[in-house]
């Protein structure tokens, strides 16, 4: 999905800040699907698709946060948080390859 499209997933739910784990899962199980469609091993490959992923999640913070219907902001880092919690190697990789 693009970010558009998980905005406008949000806007529409009553339970705004309970939806953000939603999507964030959402984010993580969509870069798992990627990893399995580019038949993804490498750790650089992987690292590539959550750079995807997180510039995904960013452009969505960002749409949610210039959105003043919304008493919050979301992270511009939750995405990277998110994988920190649900993938502590994965996330340790990442991180050394910048």
């Amino acid at each position: 999905m693009k970010a558009k499209e998980y905005y406008d997933q949000i806007v529409n739910e009553t339970d705004k800040k309970k939806e953000i784990l939603v999507i964030a899962n959402a984010f993580l199980q969509e870069a798992k699907s990627i990893m399995e469609m580019r038949h993804a091993k490498s750790n650089q490959a992987v690292i590539s698709i959550l750079d995807e992923q997180n510039k995904k999640f960013i452009k969505f913070a960002s749409l949610v946060n210039a959105d003043d219907t919304f008493d919050f902001d979301i992270k511009y880092t939750g995405f990277k948080e998110y994988v920190r919690l649900e993938l502590p190697k994965v996330y340790d990789e990442w991180i050394k390859s910048k």
